[in-house]
């Protein structure tokens, strides 16, 4: 009934995202130049205008879209599906946002109980995404918080942006981890960008672990603002990284031991030969006089250097 070829003339594509009793639904797609439909949980069909080659990896352009929610009259369950006109491959950006309109936790801006259980093998039905953003804060509210689980080192190698501003979904701490060294050698990563909330309430930091040595070359900005402190969570520098010549950004909010932030800045020294964009490098912990000579390079470059106990 549901035909993806009666919509489109190119034999279309149809990508999938599970629904679990959810009183509306949507995620927003950037497209490379192709519009898209869209077959709700309730059967009823949309069309839908994409942007064009627009990337949501930045607050700016993230918070400026506006989510296109189907809003259904009992909860649903089931696939929201996906009809791009000329495939996946025409899929440029991906963007889901579910917020809160005000401090009032029965007021929401969105319900959209997405389920992504496994973020890896979501992403690769898009064989030439450039970017995901992702953006959920729902006040701790299990009724309605959405899934997202996986290994976000095991994204498709050929994405190049990743930008993550809260991510209040179930058992994050749990279902959501970023382990360093699982990272693929031929990875093609250039940003990682992670920020969250954190009260006393809620930590919704990020459960990241391993060597950062595994980064990938073609990084130019990691910047995680918050790193989950439990004793199996730890960060290190092991050396041997191959950085890139040019670097934006790289600040890391997870204590580290000296020798692997002295370590860290020696190799960056280096091998950066170019500051660009925010020139900024921050890492929380100490260093010793053995970095000095890397830190008066770095900063000879443009780069502001902190080093301290905290760093946000």
């Amino acid at each position: 009934m549901n035909n993806p070829a009666l919509f489109f003339d190119k034999s279309p594509e149809l990508a999938m995202l599970k629904y679990t009793n959810t009183i509306n639904s949507g995620i927003v797609f950037s497209t490379r130049s192709g519009n898209m439909k869209v077959i709700n949980l309730d059967g009823t069909k949309s069309d839908v205008t994409t942007d064009k080659m627009v990337d949501y990896s930045t607050w700016d352009n993230l918070n400026a879209i506006s989510i296109p929610l189907n809003n259904y009259s009992t909860e649903q369950s089931g696939y929201l599906r996906f009809v791009f006109q000329y495939g996946y491959k025409d899929v440029y950006a991906i963007a889901v946002r579910k917020i809160h309109t005000s401090n009032n936790p029965s007021i929401f801006y969105n319900h959209n109980k997405f389920e992504i259980q496994n973020l890896g093998n979501f992403l690769k039905q898009f064989p030439a995404l450039h970017s995901f953003s992702f953006d959920s804060y729902v006040y701790g509210d299990a009724t309605v918080q959405a899934v997202l689980a996986g290994d976000l080192a095991l994204i498709p190698k050929y994405i190049k942006r990743v930008y993550l501003s809260n991510i209040d979904v179930k058992n994050l701490h749990s279902s959501l981890v970023y382990n360093l060294n699982n990272i693929p050698t031929n990875s093609e990563l250039e940003s990682f960008y992670f920020q969250a909330r954190t009260t006393t309430a809620q930590n919704l930091s990020l459960n990241m672990h391993g060597d950062l040595k595994y980064l990938p070359p073609s990084l130019k900005n990691f910047v995680v603002r918050s790193v989950l402190t439990a004793t199996n969570t730890s960060v290190i520098y092991s050396g041997g990284k191959v950085w890139n010549p040019e670097l934006n950004s790289f600040r890391l909010s997870k204590t580290m031991t000296s020798s692997s932030i002295d370590l860290l800045l020696n190799d960056m020294a280096s091998q950066v030969t170019t500051a660009i964009g925010n020139k900024s490098i921050g890492l929380q912990g100490t260093r010793t006089s053995a970095s000095d000579d890397a830190v008066a390079y770095l900063e000879s470059l443009g780069f502001t250097v902190t080093v301290a106990t905290a760093i946000s």
